[in-house]
């Protein structure tokens, strides 16, 4: 049976759980008082008791949480409480309902006094009481102050909802009118055409034309919109003159039904043009009205659960202590529990309520089973399957990356294929997608952490409800292509010595076939290997790349992030297109790219990029919300862009000058990065914090893990030191090998930070 105090943990918000009954805490006191007992019984009574319960109690009063009591400290003050009444959603036009919720709390006053009777002058009784009305008066509070926000939550709610019906019925009204304008333009023009209704002066020749084409005319101009709509996207205006239409009667002059016709025909495209764009915004608030309703109702839901979960504790509390007095106690102080606030407050069910009325109504349809299954939240349960192919994929895995090793450093044919020139020439291409498999496994670890320590990963990070893949899922995904990797490395080993198989061209098409087969497994649009989050993914990176034109939200600089640690794989990355696009993959020339001028010059913009996504983002993110900070973090990443720049051009020119200059601007920018790593970013360091030299809230008990993740860092950062070191000439390791070791620890160390960010 799982124990209370692990169900609470399992069952809290983490962003609330300070907030929370302190149920653990209050179970000590029960043991104290179990002690206590026991030792009265016995009569060895200790000294040190006395002091512990005087030094519990003088700590209590210091904190000055206790609620206002009677003398005895055991019976609860009255307090006026005014009717809360609650406009929400109210009906206009027939559009909605009303909904008022009246409140009415009398006002009550608890005198029991049999806890006073009972308890005599125990003092670790007093202890836990106090305790205890802390805890409750803690409880009240919040869910008073959380309820206020959701009320005023749901006005704002209300009134978005009524201006986007009111912008859904113009744009209604407005298409409306222009099918009705356009249908009696066709009608008008086919009356006059059939002689049902005929004027009392005879038209003119341009009249007749004018009348006899009018509808042609019309379903022309429409037709024209449509297959110009690409067009009218991406000019600032629609040029009507395309449209092929007769301007001249007869006689040379313009008719006046084709002078009104053109004002008319511009009118029309404009309209359209405009109904067009609305139609996108509308759908465009809908989408996120829909997602306001979907997160203020589980929010609600959220609430109701805390109410829920700290009456068990008290109950679950108070059952324990009569079991260890031996008195019936609980169910006195468990009707003061339920005269409380957050017991007695039903605004939150009334809440949920109306929200699924109105939820139903206008946005599933009237269908309540569809909209309880979107406004519910989904709960995923992990399959065997995916345990058993995990299992399956890392056997493999395994087995390919043993027989790799053999037959690398085994097989006699491998010296005669080149030995390092071998290895350098496809180095490029697998250690890329090794750093990048590298980086999802360091993120499976942290989704692993995130969960255990029950940290709201998917909210943070903005996920759809439902989609988002959990750590099995996240190692499944990698140990699959880590299979296909390991395997396309043994074939193109064996396709390089002389036991390679006959129809096989050229050993190099392995490492393309496989470089393929990631992206297309990642920007595929078919519904395989969880679609939606390689969307999102993908949407995300297109923010990122487009930082300069995009409101910056949290998974867009959190993948910025991720990218700045990839910086040796998009330099890798320029190789592999000059190698493979430029041909040189046939005869194994991979000097061809590095001995090349341009390929030297774009080596700092692919050096770069990473650093200068974050740099825009910062920028952006300065403009949209106007904080300063994010100025000094854009000249982190530029201080990084400069140590970076002038450590390629030392790599390039290996002399004294760019030597030193790598030191200092390699310097600075560590620092740099270190102190807003670990004061920023993480929140450590903070001289006036409760836990000295790191921050009020901490995830783990043990301090010291906190002081160990900083030195973990600190190291890692320094990292580019072993380029000063020439650590890249040491037998049996290429330069190449060294790079891909420390960039390995940047990705490490990039897994090592996400956790604690």
């Amino acid at each position: 049976m799982v124990k209370f105090s692990k169900q609470l943990e399992g069952s809290l918000v983490p962003e609330w759980k300070g907030a929370y009954c302190n149920y653990k805490g209050l179970k000590r006191d029960v043991n104290r008082i179990k002690q206590d007992r026991l030792e009265q019984a016995s009569g060895r009574r200790s000294s040190f008791g006395h002091l512990r319960s005087l030094g519990s109690l003088s700590k209590f009063n210091s904190i000055g949480t206790r609620i206002k009591r009677t003398a005895t400290g055991l019976t609860r003050g009255c307090d006026e409480r005014e009717p809360e009444i609650v406009g929400f959603f109210r009906e206009q036009n027939g559009c909605m309902k009303s909904l008022d919720i009246c409140r009415d709390l009398e006002t009550t006053a608890l005198c029991d006094t049999d806890l006073v009777e009972l308890l005599g002058h125990a003092e670790q009784d007093k202890i836990f009481f106090n305790h205890l009305d802390s805890e409750l008066e803690k409880i009240d509070r919040f869910y008073k102050i959380k309820e206020a926000e959701y009320i005023a939550r749901a006005g704002r709610l209300e009134k978005q909802l009524l201006a986007f019906f009111e912008v859904h019925e113009a744009l209604a009204r407005q298409n409306l009118k222009l099918q009705t304008f356009s249908f009696i333009k066709s009608k008008g023009g086919d009356a006059d055409s059939s002689g049902e209704f005929q004027p009392e002066n005879e038209p003119s020749v341009g009249e007749e034309r004018c009348a006899s084409s009018s509808t042609d005319e019309e379903m022309e101009i429409i037709a024209n919109f449509i297959e110009n709509v690409n067009v009218t996207e991406t000019q600032d205006s629609y040029s009507v003159a395309e449209v092929a239409i007769p301007v001249e009667d007869d006689s040379g002059n313009t008719p006046p039904c084709i002078r009104k016709s053109k004002k008319t025909r511009s009118n029309i495209i404009q309209d359209m043009i405009d109904i067009s764009f609305r139609k996108k915004k509308v759908q465009s608030s809908e989408k996120m009205l829909r997602s306001a309703f979907i997160e203020f109702y589980r929010g609600l839901g959220l609430l109701k659960s805390y109410s829920s979960l700290n009456m068990v504790a008290f109950a679950k509390i108070m059952k324990k202590y009569d079991k260890v007095v031996k008195h019936k106690l609980g169910p006195v102080y468990i009707r003061e529990v339920e005269r409380s606030y957050f017991a007695t407050s039903d605004t939150v069910t009334k809440l949920m309520t109306k929200v699924e009325e109105i939820f139903t109504k206008h946005f599933a349809d009237h269908d309540r089973r569809k909209a309880m299954r979107q406004l519910r939240p989904i709960h995923q349960h992990g399959g065997h399957s995916i345990t058993f192919l995990l299992g399956i994929f890392t056997g493999v895995a395994e087995a390919l990356l043993v027989g790799f090793l053999i037959l690398l450093f085994s097989a006699p044919e491998y010296r005669t294929v080149g030995g390092h020139n071998y290895i350098d020439s496809v180095f490029h291409v697998f250690s890329t997608l090794g750093l990048v498999l590298l980086h999802r496994y360091m993120y499976g670890w942290n989704v692993y952490s995130w969960q255990r320590v029950r940290i709201n990963y998917p909210f943070i990070c903005e996920f759809a409800p439902g989609t988002e893949l959990r750590y099995r899922e996240v190692f499944l995904v990698c140990t699959s292509f880590t299979s296909l990797l390991l395997g396309a490395m043994i074939v193109h080993i064996i396709a390089s010595t002389k036991q390679a198989p006959l129809g096989i061209y050229t050993p190099e098409f392995a490492p393309m076939a496989i470089s393929s087969l990631f992206i297309v497994s990642v920007c595929s649009p078919a519904n395989i290997l969880y679609r939606s989050s390689r969307m999102f993914f993908l949407c995300c990176l297109k923010r990122v790349i487009l930082a300069p034109f995009y409101t910056v939200i949290l998974a867009d600089f959190f993948l910025g992030d991720q990218l700045t640690s990839q910086v040796s794989s998009f330099r890798n990355l320029e190789f592999i297109i000059c190698y493979y696009l430029g041909g040189y993959f046939e005869i194994r020339d991979e000097d061809a790219c590095t001995q090349n001028k341009t390929f030297q010059g774009l080596i700092y913009v692919f050096s770069l990029l990473p650093y200068s996504f974050r740099f825009w983002q910062c920028l952006r993110r300065w403009r949209d919300e106007g904080d300063t900070k994010q100025l000094y973090n854009a000249g982190k990443y530029a201080s990084a862009m400069m140590a970076v720049g002038v450590r390629v051009t030392y790599s390039m020119k290996e002399d004294t000058t760019w030597l030193v200059l790598f030191i200092l601007f390699s310097c600075f920018a560590t620092f740099y990065q270190l102190y807003w790593d670990i004061v920023v970013d993480w929140g450590l360091l903070q001289k006036n914090s409760k836990n000295k030299w790191l921050r009020d809230n901490l995830i783990f008990r043990k301090k010291y893990i906190y002081f160990v993740s900083m030195g973990v860092n600190t190291v890692l950062r320094l990292a580019w030191v072993s380029s000063i070191q020439h650590l890249n000439y040491f037998p049996g390791f290429s330069q190449a090998g060294w790079y891909n070791i420390f960039a390995s620890l940047e990705v490490i160390r990039r897994g090592h930070w996400n956790f604690n960010r």
